[in-house]
């Protein structure tokens, strides 16, 4: 009914806040490193927001996907760690990596 929709719309807004923060973090963490005492791993699952796909940052080794819930907690990949007060490595295109980048003359 209604009042289930409300709901999904109040975790819709907080996923989408969450995400917010979470490209805050990770540029930060890009820029001037891992501000914590422990390893930070840079999550991504390419299904989030409609296969918009999304990034996190998790300190577990295995992915807890925060955008699924329990029904698919493991949905993603781990693509890069950053340890204390190291950087993360710079993003990766959302294309293929195997894909020329740029114009071919």
């Amino acid at each position: 009914g209604a009042h289930a929709g409300h709901q999904d719309g109040d975790i819709d807004a907080a996923r989408a806040s969450f995400q917010t923060v979470c490209v805050a973090l990770i540029d930060v963490v890009r820029r001037y490193g891992n501000p914590t005492q422990h390893p930070v791993r840079l999550a991504f699952c390419p299904m989030a927001f409609d296969n918009e796909a999304a990034e996190w940052l998790q300190t577990a080794e295995k992915i807890e996907n925060p955008y699924f819930g329990s029904k698919m907690f493991r949905c993603g990949e781990i693509r890069g760690t950053a340890d204390p007060k190291a950087r993360l490595p710079e993003a990766e295109t959302a294309a293929a990596p195997a894909a020329p980048v740029g114009h071919q003359h």
